[in-house]
């Protein structure tokens, strides 16, 4: 796979600005026709790597996925404060869930019943022969 520093200029930069409209709230939005614009390419252009280029896209889930892992370590640390400073509940069940240690669980319960049929087998062999004669038939 390509690395994002073997990637050209055109789509560092659209890498960039696409991704930093998912991991950074206070970016300025933009539209894909004004990131081809600032990239130098055309919507068509941008709307193909992002669909079609494999490496592009990879390259963009590994941008994502870097920064979603260090928000983890802040968020754990904000889950943190909760607990000592505010004991908060809702952040002890967050991250025992997140560690595996709480799990909801349901509890189905089913009643299954069966009919059986109250013909003997050579009955039911004679409606076999009557129903493949209809196939056959057909």
């Amino acid at each position: 796979m390509v690395k994002f520093e073997d990637m050209k200029p055109e789509k560092q930069r659209a890498l960039l600005l696409l991704t930093r409209q998912i991991v950074d709230p206070d970016a300025p939005r933009m539209t894909y026709d004004e990131i081809a614009l600032e990239v130098g390419i055309s919507e068509r252009q941008l709307f193909n790597w992002r669909t079609q280029d494999d490496d592009f896209k990879a390259v963009r889930k590994q941008l994502v996925d870097s920064y979603a892992s260090e928000m983890i370590s802040e968020g754990f640390s904000a889950l943190r404060k909760q607990i000592r400073n505010r004991s908060n509940v809702k952040a002890v069940e967050v991250l025992f869930k997140s560690q595996g240690m709480l799990i909801e669980k349901q509890e189905v319960t089913a009643n299954i019943t069966t009919e059986i049929s109250e013909q003997s087998n050579s009955e039911l062999l004679n409606e076999l022969d009557t129903l493949r004669a209809k196939v056959d038939s057909e």
